[in-house]
């Protein structure tokens, strides 16, 4: 909004330049008071206008609560206001964010007289516009979902992240409905459980002061499913991709500082990462990043930001690159710095005829369209003509040597847009593929190529029969029957039955058109609710995290092997059941009156349904008959809630639970400590334990540093922190030993205000450590990393030879072995020094470490790097 007011100043200033003088212009202010108890001082306007004396200017009651005053302004002159419901500071309005400038609200004042709309007093919008509802959805397919659910945090509900839970309603979409005043501008959030910290990181295409918004429309509307931290629907659950990017120096002079590369994948550091020269001059960096995820960055000829391009607008955001990192390791072309393509002549318009062949399809009444990277990816805007055979065609004027991306849609909307075969397309980062081509330096007319498909059009061919076969032996079977759904039948639950023929054998026959691919999935009932789960040893994705079975159809009459239902092998007997006999140490806790209980996943997670049995020496237990082979995540209850919950320590962890994949035979598992990835020993003792933590790179808040942990109730801010020196705070208190700790730090007193941990020092987002038998005082780690603040920002010198430095193997259990090093450090987990040694040797004697995570620091005359190191 503000980029609007400055370009509106612009142009303002741009007239006066023209015109050289500016014009006396009326404009009439008017407020509705109707949701308002007038004060007895009136009702008064204040602004830039009248130096924002909030008593001088009464405005004039006309009709129907509708307050006015009429100022003479200068034509192009930005003015703020706001409106006062009395006559002194305090009884003025709260302008939503939706229509406020600098907290007013704000005008460009036009070239002639003008008389502004009636807003209600402290609103975007008229008075008793009425409500619609709004339905938010989030598709959580690429999250761990919370065990404390998925909330909505908004502006239309106070910011509570705990207080709105939304509703499963299918395929790991969550769903809530609100009524909103219609116009009303909102803003909002999802969160993957019920606190700060746990909500989403919206992408900046998307947000608007990092949170989601919307203007609310004048119809109950629901919208979209976007996934969680997305501004998009879900693909495929992000994987790392190596992305390599390239810039071409041939028309700079080149810094002696060399070619570096920024973004916010590197922290926005512009000399922290240099290119490396691969010939031609052409310079290029390879990382790896999460596809699906937005990126930006700029090349820098040196290592300052007034050494950086400037990108052309045509191919920038917010004056940088910019792309969505795709699901396959990609190499970015080299484009010329300071340009949006390859280095070499100006760019020509050239006009490009694009062809596909609808042969094969049923043409929409609304016709075939293109859509692509050159108008903007609008499926609707740029229509094709039927020139005769099938064939339809559109010729744009593009400017040669640019890259663009583009589909064909049978119809106006991205709903009927052509699936492009991977063999002639790119990732879209949706998980499908484009078209792509780059424009030449003459006119061009691109093959007539069959819509989705990367060859001509060919004749359809004849069907013949095929009889699909499925196995239910080991399924109980829906009242609503077996069914098949497929490409052939548009993914009809409900409309393809399968009939049962022998031996719990289910079959259909259907025609099909001899060498089309065709996917499929069998549904035990008639919604997709009951579909199988195809394994991915013999299936395609099917876009949504899962995968569908699939086949070419041959030239000829043909049955299938008939496959047991969710697998891709025929029925097999069911592995035979075991006793479990689950086993819990109570020595060190005091049990609940309501006994101890086992939760998981084998009994739906409920902490009050399975009571374990006193069997002496503080021991509980309980039996229960699980199945072969089948994998299971559980704790214990000290109670029957899950507020006596034991935390799982993370060395004996999954998801923040224990686990077991039952054996082929009875067992019985050791006793394990509650709270404990071991069994009970010497009794608990009270140790002295001093956390510290470095705020060298952070503004400390007035209300000061805090520690919040699972040892103070997760208060965050009921322990303060004490300044030690410098940039250094430090905490002291006395814990159990053996106890399993989790905590962070607090710039602050409240949620929101707590640190980031990293992902390669966390546990649940947290700090974690078990506490010694002895007192210690805990590494003084920067604030949201996992190293001290000395070391932050280190980075690998001697780029073009990084290969040379560094360690092996990793895991290590006798020796470590070095490349260009003088020096190692060796931490614990928790901090505690284990070694400092000088190299006068390529290798170090490791075999006396315990077993477990360390973290070594690696230096040499070039600088330093932390990496993690794991002993076995």
């Amino acid at each position: 909004m503000k980029k609007q007011v400055l370009f509106s100043l612009f142009i303002a200033a741009a007239m006066l330049l023209l015109s050289g003088s500016a014009s006396a212009v009326e404009v009439t202010f008017r407020v509705d008071m109707s949701e308002q108890t007038v004060a007895t001082e009136g009702v008064h306007i204040a602004g830039s206008f009248q130096d924002w004396d909030p008593a001088a200017t009464e405005m004039t009651l006309t009709q129907d609560n509708i307050y006015v005053y009429t100022a003479t302004l200068t034509e192009g002159e930005e003015i703020e206001y706001k409106f006062v419901n009395g006559n002194a500071w305090g009884m003025d309005e709260t302008v939503p964010s939706g229509c406020a400038l600098n907290g007013n609200r704000y005008l460009t004042v036009p070239a002639s007289n003008t008389e502004l709309d009636a807003f209600c007093f402290g609103s975007c919008v008229i008075c008793n516009p009425g409500e619609v509802e709004i339905t938010f959805q989030v598709d959580m397919s690429n999250e761990t979902v919370s065990s404390n659910g998925i909330h909505l945090a908004g502006s239309f509900q106070g910011w509570d992240p705990a207080t709105t839970e939304m509703a499963l309603i299918s395929d790991n979409i969550y769903a809530i409905t609100f009524l909103l005043e219609i116009g009303g501008y909102y803003e909002y959030k999802f969160v993957n459980g019920n606190a700060w910290g746990d909500d989403e990181t919206v992408p900046p295409e998307c947000a608007a002061g990092w949170n989601r918004y919307i203007n609310v429309p004048e119809i109950s509307t629901t919208l979209d499913a976007v996934c969680f931290g997305s501004c998009n629907p879900c693909g495929p659950p992000p994987i790392d991709i190596n992305v390599t990017f390239q810039v071409d120096m041939s028309e700079q002079v080149i810094s002696p500082d060399g070619v570096h590369i920024g973004g916010g994948f590197q922290g926005w550091d512009p000399g922290a990462t240099e290119m490396t020269l691969i010939g031609d001059n052409i310079y290029e960096y390879t990382t790896v990043l999460s596809s699906g995820t937005y990126q930006e960055y700029k090349f820098v000829n040196g290592t300052t930001w007034d050494e950086s391009e400037n990108v052309p607008t045509e191919c920038g955001v917010n004056n940088n690159r910019f792309l969505t990192v795709p699901v396959n390791d990609t190499i970015i072309e080299a484009v010329c710095y300071a340009e949006c393509g390859p280095c070499g002549p100006p760019p020509v318009d050239v006009n490009v005829t694009f062809k596909v062949d609808m042969s094969n399809e049923d043409v929409s009444a609304d016709g075939i369209h293109i859509t692509g990277t050159f108008q903007g990816w609008d499926p609707a805007s740029t229509p094709m003509t039927d020139v005769g055979d099938g064939i339809y065609e559109v010729t744009l004027t593009l400017q040669s040597g640019f890259n663009h991306e583009y589909k064909f849609a049978n119809g106006n909307t991205f709903d009927f847009v052509e699936s492009v075969p991977e063999e002639c397309g790119v990732p879209d980062g949706q998980g499908g593929f484009n078209r792509y081509f780059e424009v030449p330096v003459s006119d061009t007319t691109m093959p007539a190529l069959c819509f989705a498909s990367c060859e001509p059009c060919i004749p359809p061919q004849p069907e013949y029969e095929f009889i699909f076969r499925v196995d239910m032996s080991n399924e109980t079977v829906s009242a609503d029957g077996i069914h098949l759904a497929g490409t052939f039948q548009d993914w009809n639950p409900a409309s393809t039955a399968m009939t049962l023929t022998t031996d719990n054998i289910y079959e259909v026959s259907l025609m099909i058109e001899a060498g089309t691919n065709q996917e499929f999935k069998f549904i035990n009932g008639n919604t997709f609710d009951f579909e199988e789960d195809v394994p991915e040893t013999c299936g395609v994705p099917d876009g949504v995290g899962g995968f569908n079975r699939y086949f070419t159809m041959p030239a000829y009459d043909t049955a299938m092997t008939a496959v047991c239902f969710g697998s891709c092998e025929p029925c097999l007997p069911p592995l035979p059941d075991h006793a479990v006999t689950f086993r819990v140490d109570m020595t060190y806790e005091e049990v609940s009156p309501n006994g101890v209980h086992l939760a998981g996943t084998f009994q739906d997670w409920n902490p009050s349904a399975t009571a374990m049995s006193p069997a002496g020496d503080n021991i509980y237990e309980v039996t229960l008959i699980l199945q072969e082979n089948s994998t299971h995540e559980f704790k214990y209850i000290n109670g029957d809630t899950f507020e006596g919950a034991e935390m799982v320590p993370a060395d004996c962890s999954q998801n923040g639970n224990r686990y077991l994949t039952v054996p082929d035979n009875d067992t019985t598992l050791t006793a394990v400590c509650f709270e404990s990835c071991d069994p009970c020993g010497p009794p608990p003792t009270e140790v002295e334990i001093t956390f510290l933590v470095d705020m060298e790179f952070e503004i400390v808040s007035p209300e000061g540093i805090h520690i919040a942990g699972s040892f103070q109730g997760w208060e965050p801010g009921a322990t303060a922190m004490q300044w030690m020196e410098g940039t250094l705070y430090a905490y002291t208190t006395f814990l159990s030993s053996g106890d399993y700790i989790e905590y962070k730090f607090v710039n602050g007193d409240e949620w929101g205000e707590d640190e980031m941990v990293p992902a390669e020092c966390a546990n649940n987002n947290n700090r974690y450590f078990s506490v010694p038998e002895e007192n210690d005082t805990l590494m003084a780690v920067c604030y949201a990393h996992c190293v001290p603040c000395n070391v932050v920002g280190y980075r690998e010198m001697n780029a073009g030879n990084s290969s040379e430095f560094a360690f092996y193997p990793n895991p290590a259990s006798q020796v470590l072995i070095f490349n260009n090093a003088d020096h190692i450090t060796i931490f614990t987990i928790d901090g505690k020094l284990v070694m400092d040694k000088n190299l006068n040797a390529t290798y170090v004697e490791v075999s006396g470490l315990q077993h477990g995570l360390y973290y070594l620091l690696i230096e040499n005359e070039y600088g330093a790097k932390y990496q993690k190191l794991i002993i076995e």
